[in-house]
């Protein structure tokens, strides 16, 4: 009997709604902690981004000024099966579009740096490259360490 193929799970399905902070503050140490909450944080559908009449597809305008090097996003999401047996690995793909660069967290741990230079970044690291036009448009797509993920 030939297996049944089941469509994947999508934990951020598009056009969810994301906390941003505005630009040119500062996240708290813990920001992309799991539990972590509180501060300044907006709400947004998304794609969230700055041109000023929706041309590249934002749903959520964010302010661009102050200009910031920097803008921070996060996602809360219920996850209730961490883990599947030896015979049924779970595959996380993970799918970034951004301008200039991004750097993505999973409960707290780096999992993926899309245009960003190694090492330690903070709000003032700017991407290892200007996109412009398509680029910025472009999605990129990453298979992720699906041990990352935990039930809550």
């Amino acid at each position: 009997m030939e297996e049944a193929l089941h469509a994947p799970e999508i934990l951020i399905p598009a056009g969810s709604a994301w906390h941003f902070l505005a630009p040119g503050e500062s996240p708290d140490p813990d920001w992309n902690q799991p539990g972590s909450g509180g501060g300044n944080w907006e709400l947004g559908v998304a794609p969230l981004g700055f041109s000023r009449n929706g041309e590249d597809g934002e749903r959520t305008r964010i302010p661009k000024e102050p200009i910031a090097t920097t803008y921070y996003f996060r996602k809360r999401v219920n996850f209730a099966e961490p883990r599947r047996s030896e015979d049924q690995r779970r595959e996380l793909l993970l799918r970034v579009r951004c301008d200039d660069g991004a750097v993505v967290y999973l409960n707290g741990q780096e999992c993926r740096r899309v245009n960003m230079p190694d090492g330690p970044v903070d709000q003032d690291t700017p991407a290892a490259a200007t996109r412009f036009g398509e680029g910025e448009l472009t999605w990129s797509s990453f298979e992720v360490d699906a041990s990352l993920l935990t039930a809550g």
